[in-house]
């Protein structure tokens, strides 16, 4: 148990490990962990972890950098995402899968980016952004990003933030969350109750995006929509942001918080279905719609909430 394949501690110290195979069985026991600012970089591995809380790859108290090009590595334990990041990890197609738990874990004030990336996970979310304040991680903006490749869930929501602040980068990736959840803004056990909810803002570039989205009470969240991207789904109490060549298929009646429309109007960026969408018509960046009803494309309106 908590035996690391490798551990990289304190800064100075640098690892880097090719075309190996990592393979750890202990519960609590990473593949890779990197703490205290270390450094690793690791090419063409093939890593696997077999219990709980044993992600292929982590960093821990103090942070470290993390860099992947190539390899593949499965998780098979409860809660052993195949990224957890204390710090910065970085990977370029890399393929990874976590059978039992998130693919990707974010703490704090750190990040994940991935490019050309096959990810995928199985249980509870696809990503987790949040601020659990157990000292392992400082701050509260975390940073999640992936450039084509993929990303999947197979149960709830494909983005998931709590008690943190949270942005979110697609370009070009194919996305999947088997729940129909796509970004849920939440509350959680971790903070203080009725002031833990997560504020999340995605932005989405040539990007299809199929789901919801969703922010509970004491959470927020916001969709931007750029460079011919879509969004297919219904939204519940979070903004969105269009810029002249995007737009939105409403599935489901929706309830937006706030509404921006750049070199369009509703009808030609909105496509609702015959389904109604409310707005707060006393945020100020809703001004411009003058608490007025308007038709949207394909049937359905966009009108004031009661």
């Amino acid at each position: 148990a908590g035996a690391n394949g490798i551990s990289v501690v304190d800064a100075g110290s640098e690892v880097v490990a090719t075309h190996g195979i990592i393979d750890v069985a202990g519960r609590g026991a990473h593949g890779v962990d990197v703490a205290n600012g270390g450094k690793i970089t690791l090419e063409g591995m093939t890593i696997s972890t077999a219990d709980s809380n044993s992600a292929a790859v982590a960093t821990d108290r103090g942070g470290g950098t993390v860099s992947v090009f190539g390899g593949r590595f499965e998780t098979s334990g409860f809660q052993s995402p195949a990224l957890y990041s204390t710090g910065k990890i970085s990977a370029t197609n890399l393929m990874a899968i976590a059978k039992n738990s998130e693919a990707v874990v974010v703490e704090g004030s750190n990040e994940v980016v991935l490019r050309d990336c096959t990810l995928s996970g199985a249980r509870e979310r696809g990503v987790m952004i949040y601020q659990s304040f157990s000292g392992d991680a400082q701050g509260n903006q975390g940073h999640f990003a992936i450039f084509g490749g993929s990303l999947s869930a197979g149960e709830g929501p494909l983005f998931y933030v709590n008690n943190t602040h949270a942005l979110i980068e697609v370009d070009h990736a194919k996305l999947s969350a088997g729940s129909g959840l796509l970004l849920l803004a939440g509350e959680d056990r971790w903070g203080s109750p009725g002031r833990n909810g997560g504020h999340a803002v995605m932005v989405a570039r040539d990007q299809k995006l199929v789901g919801d989205i969703r922010s509970e009470k004491s959470a927020t969240a916001s969709v931007e929509l750029r460079q011919h991207s879509s969004l297919q789904g219904a939204v519940d109490r979070a903004s969105l942001s269009l810029d002249a060549k995007s737009s939105w298929n409403v599935t489901g009646d929706s309830a937006l918080e706030g509404l921006t429309l750049s070199g369009t109007t509703p009808e030609q960026a909105i496509f609702g279905h015959g389904h109604t969408v409310t707005y707060n018509p006393v945020l100020p960046g809703n001004a411009w719609l003058n608490g007025k009803t308007y038709p949207l494309g394909d049937g359905g309106v966009l009108r004031p909430e009661s």
